[in-house]
């Protein structure tokens, strides 16, 4: 329920929802988001990957 974004001119937030263990974030990203920084993403940036699946 707090406030994790919001819109201003010049900028918007975006929200991702994905599926549980579909995908695995940087670890730029998580650092970034444990420490209530914002986080600038351009277009086509890679924000994480599929997860490897162990055999």
């Amino acid at each position: 329920g707090q406030e994790k974004g919001y819109f201003q001119y010049g900028g918007s937030t975006l929200v991702l929802l994905f599926e549980p263990g579909t995908i695995c974030f940087d670890d730029d990203l998580i650092q970034h988001s444990l420490e209530g920084l914002e986080v600038y993403v351009q277009a086509g940036s890679q924000i994480g990957k599929k997860p490897q699946i162990k055999s």
